[in-house]
């Protein structure tokens, strides 16, 4: 994931990261080659509020990725974050935690962009 991160950060778009405990240190976003000008970190949001962030992110334009930390989302969700990402010609990312990851929600079929 880091090159793919690392490659769309030389567009002129930004990327945001929504994280659920904490925003993401400046330094460690530097530390992993990414421009911490072009970055947005937004936390402590719940659940809803992520996917709804998400999804008004990746439908804007103005963002290469959109990289979000969320629970199992149903299906209903994924399509509309999908849909989203199209309108915005943006790639989308969620990361769980191994635990949270059901095996029924094919992840490795969806197009993000």
């Amino acid at each position: 994931l880091l090159p793919f991160v690392q490659q769309l950060s030389h567009q002129p778009r930004w990327q945001l990261w929504l994280a659920p405990d904490r925003r993401i240190n400046r330094y460690w976003i530097n530390s992993l080659g990414l421009p911490a000008q072009k970055t947005i970190s937004l936390s402590s949001l719940s659940t809803e509020k992520s996917v709804e962030m998400m999804e008004k992110a990746l439908s804007s334009g103005n963002f290469s990725s959109v990289i979000a930390w969320l629970p199992v989302i149903t299906a209903e969700i994924k399509e509309r974050l999908q849909h989203a990402a199209k309108l915005g010609d943006c790639y989308g990312f969620i990361l769980q935690p191994s635990s949270m990851v059901q095996v029924n929600l094919p992840f490795n079929n969806m197009h993000w962009h």
